[in-house]
């Protein structure tokens, strides 16, 4: 998890999807923040996913536009 004072738009996001059981690496660029409230973990971003994590069928599958909303 990365705290809100930690992200800003254009930062580079290496992940793995915390809901599947093997690990599905995703990267992309911070696009944009959207602030929930007042505390550290409250925002989500948008992040514009790179070629490579979209080969992957689970990925492609999801976020079609390449653009994935990620919480912390």
């Amino acid at each position: 998890m990365i705290p809100k004072s930690q992200i800003y738009i254009g930062a580079w996001i290496v992940e793995n999807d915390p809901e599947e059981q093997a690990p599905i690496p995703y990267k992309g660029k911070v696009i944009a923040i959207k602030e929930t409230g007042k505390g550290e973990m409250d925002y989500f971003v948008s992040i514009r996913l790179d070629d490579e994590s979209m080969k992957q069928k689970r990925i492609s599958l999801c976020c079609p536009d390449k653009i994935m909303v990620c919480f912390p």
